[in-house]
């Protein structure tokens, strides 16, 4: 729900930060990393892209990964 007010309502600035709260109170669910990971792309917000994948990965390697690529 918070993606498609985000996408087609322009409330971009109201469910970005709700989803965030989201994915550090649960990681482990997909819904709300894909939800964000969708709405950061398409305000081409790279940077806080690559910071959803480095919070969400378990792997200590691809973090590294991530942060350097």
């Amino acid at each position: 729900m918070l993606q498609y007010l985000g996408k087609h309502f322009n409330l971009w600035h109201v469910c970005i930060p709700q989803l965030e709260d989201h994915v550090m109170l649960f990681p482990n669910n997909e819904r709300y990393v894909h939800s964000l990971q969708e709405l950061y792309e398409r305000l081409m917000e790279e940077d806080m892209s690559a910071g959803l994948h480095r919070v969400v990965t378990k792997s200590p390697e691809m973090r590294t990964l991530i942060t350097l690529g």
